[in-house]
Protein backbone atom coordinates (compact mmCIF):
# COMPACT_ATOMS: atom_id res chain seq x y z
CA UNK A 1 0.00 0.00 0.00
CA UNK A 2 1.72 3.04 -1.23
CA UNK A 3 1.85 6.84 -2.35
CA UNK A 4 5.09 7.53 -4.24
CA UNK A 5 6.26 11.17 -4.79
CA UNK A 6 9.23 11.72 -6.98
CA UNK A 7 12.47 12.27 -4.78
CA UNK A 8 12.52 13.63 -1.75
CA UNK A 9 9.21 13.07 -1.42
CA UNK A 10 7.22 10.80 0.77
CA UNK A 11 6.24 7.17 -0.06
CA UNK A 12 3.57 5.50 1.76
CA UNK A 13 3.86 1.85 2.61
CA UNK A 14 3.93 -1.13 4.76
CA UNK A 15 7.30 -1.31 6.92
CA UNK A 16 8.32 -2.73 10.29
CA UNK A 17 8.21 -0.64 13.42
CA UNK A 18 11.39 -1.36 14.27
CA UNK A 19 12.60 0.46 10.61
CA UNK A 20 10.96 4.00 11.10
CA UNK A 21 11.51 6.88 13.51
CA UNK A 22 9.54 8.50 16.03
CA UNK A 23 7.51 10.24 13.03
CA UNK A 24 6.89 6.69 11.38
CA UNK A 25 8.88 7.75 8.26
CA UNK A 26 11.78 6.23 7.57
CA UNK A 27 14.87 7.60 5.23
CA UNK A 28 15.44 5.29 1.86
CA UNK A 29 18.03 3.48 0.46
CA UNK A 30 20.24 3.93 3.66
CA UNK A 31 23.90 4.48 1.67
CA UNK A 32 22.32 7.72 -0.32
CA UNK A 33 18.73 8.32 0.79
CA UNK A 34 16.27 9.84 -1.75
CA UNK A 35 12.87 9.31 -0.40
CA UNK A 36 11.35 9.27 3.04
CA UNK A 37 8.63 6.17 3.33
CA UNK A 38 6.29 6.89 5.83
CA UNK A 39 4.22 3.87 7.81
CA UNK A 40 0.70 3.58 7.90
CA UNK A 41 -0.05 1.46 10.56
CA UNK A 42 -3.55 -0.93 10.09
CA UNK A 43 -4.73 -3.16 12.19
CA UNK A 44 -5.09 -6.76 11.37
CA UNK A 45 -8.97 -6.49 10.87
CA UNK A 46 -8.36 -3.36 8.88
CA UNK A 47 -5.71 -5.20 7.03
CA UNK A 48 -7.88 -8.32 6.27
CA UNK A 49 -11.08 -6.42 5.69
CA UNK A 50 -9.64 -3.97 3.48
CA UNK A 51 -6.83 -5.52 1.88
CA UNK A 52 -7.49 -9.08 1.48
CA UNK A 53 -11.69 -8.71 1.54
CA UNK A 54 -12.92 -5.33 -0.23
CA UNK A 55 -9.98 -4.64 -2.36
CA UNK A 56 -8.57 -8.11 -3.35
CA UNK A 57 -11.78 -10.29 -3.69
CA UNK A 58 -14.29 -7.23 -4.86
CA UNK A 59 -12.64 -4.93 -6.92
CA UNK A 60 -9.48 -6.87 -7.77
CA UNK A 61 -11.84 -9.16 -10.29
CA UNK A 62 -13.51 -6.25 -11.59
CA UNK A 63 -10.27 -4.34 -12.88
CA UNK A 64 -8.49 -7.37 -14.13
CA UNK A 65 -11.61 -9.01 -16.12
CA UNK A 66 -11.09 -12.30 -13.98
CA UNK A 67 -13.19 -15.22 -14.58
CA UNK A 68 -13.63 -15.30 -10.93
CA UNK A 69 -16.76 -13.35 -9.45
CA UNK A 70 -15.81 -10.71 -6.76
CA UNK A 71 -17.20 -10.57 -3.10
CA UNK A 72 -18.23 -7.68 -1.73
CA UNK A 73 -19.11 -8.02 2.04
CA UNK A 74 -20.61 -4.61 4.21
CA UNK A 75 -18.03 -5.46 6.51
CA UNK A 76 -15.10 -5.16 4.07
CA UNK A 77 -16.55 -2.28 2.63
CA UNK A 78 -16.16 -0.37 6.31
CA UNK A 79 -12.32 -1.47 6.59
CA UNK A 80 -12.10 -0.29 3.04
CA UNK A 81 -13.51 3.20 3.83
CA UNK A 82 -11.70 3.35 7.05
CA UNK A 83 -8.02 2.59 5.74
CA UNK A 84 -8.46 5.40 2.69
CA UNK A 85 -9.46 8.11 5.47
CA UNK A 86 -6.08 6.79 7.28
CA UNK A 87 -4.21 6.89 4.11
CA UNK A 88 -6.21 10.67 3.14
CA UNK A 89 -5.35 12.25 6.51
CA UNK A 90 -1.72 10.84 5.80
CA UNK A 91 -1.24 12.57 2.38
CA UNK A 92 -3.07 15.28 3.88
CA UNK A 93 -0.54 15.71 6.85
CA UNK A 94 2.59 15.35 4.36
CA UNK A 95 1.26 17.81 1.73
CA UNK A 96 0.03 20.25 4.10
CA UNK A 97 3.59 22.81 3.29
CA UNK A 98 3.49 22.01 0.07
CA UNK A 99 2.72 25.47 -1.82
CA UNK A 100 1.97 23.20 -4.97
CA UNK A 101 0.96 19.67 -3.71
CA UNK A 102 1.10 16.76 -6.19
CA UNK A 103 -0.64 12.94 -5.60
CA UNK A 104 -0.40 10.56 -7.69
CA UNK A 105 -2.36 7.67 -6.33
CA UNK A 106 -2.26 4.46 -8.81
CA UNK A 107 -4.15 1.66 -7.77
CA UNK A 108 -7.45 0.46 -6.73
CA UNK A 109 -6.78 -0.07 -2.97
CA UNK A 110 -6.87 3.87 -2.90
CA UNK A 111 -9.75 4.60 -5.31
CA UNK A 112 -11.59 6.63 -2.75
CA UNK A 113 -8.45 8.44 -1.92
CA UNK A 114 -7.96 11.04 -4.71
CA UNK A 115 -11.84 12.32 -3.34
CA UNK A 116 -11.12 12.27 0.40
CA UNK A 117 -8.19 14.50 -0.20
CA UNK A 118 -9.96 16.79 -2.74
CA UNK A 119 -12.82 17.01 -0.12
CA UNK A 120 -10.63 17.68 2.91
CA UNK A 121 -7.05 19.11 1.79
CA UNK A 122 -5.57 22.42 0.24
CA UNK A 123 -5.04 20.80 -3.34
CA UNK A 124 -4.92 23.78 -6.04
CA UNK A 125 -7.70 24.32 -8.43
Amino acid sequence: MRVRWHVDRPWLRRCGRETVDANDRLRVPPDHPRYTVRRVWLTKEEEEGYYQGFANEGIWPLCHIAHTRPVFRAEDWEYYQRVNEKFAQVVLEEIETAEKPFVLIQDYHFALLPRLINQNGPMPG
